[in-house]
């Protein structure tokens, strides 16, 4: 009984055992570095983006404040009866031409004085709201109108504008801009009005050097000003929360309270805002990516210096298994798996030569063989009892027996012979004509044998005893009706080095399991010689005489006939 060798399972092969060990070595410290990232890196970078937007945002609330409380403080001087409103207030109750001119003077340049040594402070006049004129007004003002101004808080003594364009006829920059009223007794109509250095104003929208846009909300949450009209319209309301952080409309919100009540909002895009995490994140990609190409690259060469000298070892193996024990195998250049490799090259040499050795042995069997089927299919025919039948036929004059004699004797000669294995084409075809014409006296019916021979192949050399089987088998298997026909074909095949030999015979055919019976070695399921004996002795002798140079085959179609075919290397006499 066969041992069947069960294959392991594919978990427990190296090529995977590798295959695995490689893909942790490599994936295990690019997910560790993945997760430091995530749990500790990414954190404090976000919390660093945010922490910077607010300290810009607390500078620009603060320059903002700042601003403010300088026009308030500058419009104070304008407008308390101890400073430059006391002389307003002279200048409004004055009928003496003089006196009124002398007063302009000196207020204008109190005025201009202010406007000089404070940087904040730009365009500044007086404006009496009974009469809705302006006093004091230089030419470039244009066109006031208080109930325009757009209001963003308001308290008894001030009221506070949100930016807006200058009233600077030749200024078309947003400025910030305050009024108060003048404390004079007689008159509580005047008001001053300031509004801030148009490149101050500038400066301030520009704290913030992300040049990110703003808003100005009131403490209820409504927009007073905003630098994104389209996303944050003034007048719309803002739910801003507790939280320092909100998302809305794609934006993130950052909003910093002043003291006055209004807030300052800063808006940042969102892709903005991630636009630095996602540097990082694509600068913690290009590492990991350059750690996997460098760990690929480490377990390649592994792999190669492990794996690919044991899978040249198993092929050694497979092609032993598969008789070839010439193929060189290349050296690993590794020193153990070289040692490993010469202890089995010496193991298949010692194989080959068991080989040889077997084969020299099985070549003196199958000769042995050979003439022993050679002598089994002629077993009956002796030479002096021939001689003697001629001798009576010629007495009696019996010519017709006297021929089948003749003709028996030359073919026993032919065949048991001691010239050896090999004949030529020539004999071979005549030892064929004396066999047939022993077959027609046998077979009670008319058949025809033509033999077609180029000219060229009569003198190659041929193994003895090999077209009379074939031409038997036709007459014994072909079942060949009236005017059977057998045509014997030899010739050279052009630019090879071989010729070939076809038996064709018109006959009935056969199945296929009758040609497979004709096919096996040995007797017939009927126990009768030659029902496959005359194949098999082609078979063997070829095998026996150019091993794989030859090619043998049958080929047969019911109602059609049989064909046997030869394939034979081209070899003279004496070869």
């Amino acid at each position: 009984m066969n041992k069947q060798t069960v294959p392991l399972p594919s978990s427990r092969s190296l090529k995977n055992r590798l295959v695995l060990f490689f893909t942790i070595m490599v994936l295990a410290p690019l997910v560790s570095i993945l997760i430091l990232y995530l749990s500790n890196v990414y954190p404090l970078l976000n919390q660093r983006i945010e922490n910077e937007i607010q300290n810009n945002l607390k500078q620009f609330a603060t320059s903002l404040q700042g601003t403010l409380e300088s026009l308030n403080y500058a419009t104070q001087r304008f407008a308390f009866a101890d400073s430059v409103g006391s002389k307003l207030g002279e200048w409004l109750t004055s009928d003496d031409l003089y006196e009124k001119s002398k007063l302009t003077r000196e207020i204008t340049s109190e005025l201009n004085l202010i406007s000089i040594t404070n940087p904040v402070i730009g365009l500044t006049f007086y404006y009496d709201e009974s009469s809705e004129s302006l006093v004091f007004a230089m030419p470039q003002v244009r066109e006031f109108r208080l109930d325009e101004l757009p209001v963003m808080s308001k308290t008894s003594s001030i009221t506070y504008f949100r930016p807006h364009r200058s009233l600077d006829r030749f200024n078309h920059r947003n400025v910030l801009s305050v009024i108060r009223r003048v404390d004079l007794p007689d008159n509580k109509h005047v008001m001053i009005y300031a509004e801030t250095s148009y490149n101050f104003m500038q400066n301030i929208l520009e704290t913030d050097r992300t040049n990110r846009p703003h808003l100005i909300v009131d403490d209820t949450g409504v927009v007073i000003y905003s630098e994104e009209e389209k996303a944050f319209p003034p007048g719309s309301r803002l739910a801003l929360g507790g939280t320092k952080k909100v998302r809305s409309a794609g934006y993130y919100l950052f909003h910093e309270p002043t003291y006055t009540g209004w807030r300052v909002v800063s808006l940042v895009p969102s892709g903005t805002y991630h636009k630095e995490i996602n540097r990082w994140l694509l600068q913690l990609g290009v590492i990991l990516l350059l750690s996997l190409v460098v760990g690929l690259i480490l377990a390649r060469v592994i792999w190669r210096m492990v794996y690919d000298p044991l899978r040249r070892i198993n092929n050694g193996f497979q092609l032993v298994g598969t008789g070839d024990l010439s193929t060189p195998i290349a050296s690993t250049r590794i020193v153990e798996f070289d040692q490993l490799l010469r202890h089995f090259e010496k193991m298949r040499l010692r194989i080959r030569q068991l080989l040889e050795d077997n084969a020299i042995k099985e070549r003196r069997r199958a000769d042995f063989e050979t003439e022993k089927l050679l002598y089994q299919i002629n077993p009956h025919f002796i030479h002096n009892t021939l001689d003697t039948i001629r001798w009576l036929a010629r007495v009696k004059g019996n010519h017709e027996i006297d021929e089948l004699a003749s003709s028996l004797n030359k073919l026993l000669y032919y065949n048991l012979g001691k010239k050896g294995h090999m004949s030529t084409v020539a004999e071979e075809i005549e030892a064929l004509q004396d066999y047939i014409a022993l077959q027609r006296v046998r077979y009670d019916f008319e058949f025809q044998v033509s033999v077609l021979a180029e000219p060229e192949v009569l003198q190659f050399a041929i193994p003895r005893f090999i077209l009379q089987p074939l031409v038997e088998n036709s007459l014994y298997h072909g079942n060949l009706g009236e005017n059977g026909v057998i045509t014997v074909t030899i010739g050279r095949l052009s630019g090879e080095s071989v010729f070939t030999i076809t038996v064709r015979d018109n006959g009935a055919g056969m199945t296929q399991p009758k040609l497979d019976m004709l096919m096996q070695d040995g007797l017939g399921t009927d126990g009768k010689i030659g029902l496959g004996i005359g194949t098999y002795y082609v078979r063997k002798v070829l095998e026996n005489q150019f091993g794989q140079s030859a090619d043998f085959g049958i080929e047969s179609v019911e109602g059609e006939g049989t064909c046997v075919y030869l394939k034979l290397p081209i070899r003279q006499e004496g070869t």
